[in-house]
């Protein structure tokens, strides 16, 4: 019994190390910054209506909506360091449920901003 969990142990040590290198941390981040871009691209494209007709319905007209996509993406990856974090010392799980909420509540802030019309004229503010 103590031999399965000595192997099972180093299997967990093994994909957290993999889940926590720089090079991954990295990778994620390229994922994040080229799905924010490519979602901005999209949505512009269908402002302006470059959009194939297939397409486009699917698509939002507003380009807060990229910034949505990068945020899922980004508590996506951070709930699964979370799975590997819990086995840790409490200090170190509660950190990240804080750091996972604190994302969360930031999302929602960006989620109001979708109610904001576009193009943002700024003229109104200053008169």
């Amino acid at each position: 019994m103590r031999e399965i969990a000595k192997r099972l142990a180093l299997v967990f040590d093994i994909i957290e190390n993999f889940w926590e290198s720089k090079r991954l941390n990295r990778w994620m981040g390229n994922i994040i910054v080229f799905s924010f871009v490519f979602s901005l691209t999209l949505i512009h494209f269908k402002v302006i209506g470059l959009l194939p007709q297939f397409i486009a319905p699917y698509i939002s007209n507003n380009h807060f909506e990229a910034i949505e996509v990068a945020f899922v993406l980004l508590l996506f990856f951070e709930v699964q360091s979370l799975v590997l974090v819990l086995p840790r010392p409490f200090a170190g799980s509660l950190l990240k449920q804080f750091e996972i909420l604190s994302l969360i509540l930031l999302r929602q802030a960006f989620k109001e901003f979708k109610y904001i019309e576009e193009p943002i004229n700024l003229d109104s503010y200053f008169k």
